[in-house]
């Protein structure tokens, strides 16, 4: 994301924006019961066990003051992307919750020379719902530079 604070709330998906308060409360119920939805929001299929708890306690050692303060801070960088002249692939799943694909669109815009991938019936993470795919991309782009 090229932007934090005001600015960004138009690019974020309403039922991510519905677990903030959860994921800032010191309140342990809250706070578990956010960073669950919030797992729940990144991909549309159920995670593994495993790949739920290990995002989960990845999530749950950043005090919630942390992820506060790095979704609470203002940041506006769409002038450092309008500048880049590097090889760009924006990659977004088209049923992301948490950051809208207008986000992605935005990106692109500001990007002309970039590549987009959209992934139809995909969320928040495309290379853990899609890997071979995203892999696929990724190797062709790369091999292309």
């Amino acid at each position: 994301m090229s932007q934090l604070g005001e600015s960004v709330v138009p690019f974020l998906g309403a039922k991510f924006i519905a677990t903030l308060p959860g994921l800032f409360s010191n309140e342990v119920e809250a706070s578990t019961t956010a960073i669950q939805e919030f797992i729940h929001l990144t991909t549309n299929t159920e995670p593994t066990v495993g790949d739920f708890y290990l995002t989960f306690g990845y999530i749950s050692v950043v005090p919630p003051a942390v992820r506060q303060a790095l979704l609470s801070r203002t940041l506006n960088d769409d002038d450092v992307f309008e500048r880049l002249t590097a090889p760009v692939l924006i990659a977004h799943g088209l049923d992301d919750e948490i950051v809208l694909p207008t986000m992605s669109e935005h990106h692109a815009s500001l990007i002309p020379h970039a590549k987009t991938s959209y992934y139809e019936g995909i969320g928040h993470a495309p290379f853990l719902e899609n890997p071979g795919r995203f892999n696929s991309e990724l190797l062709a782009f790369s091999s292309g530079l």
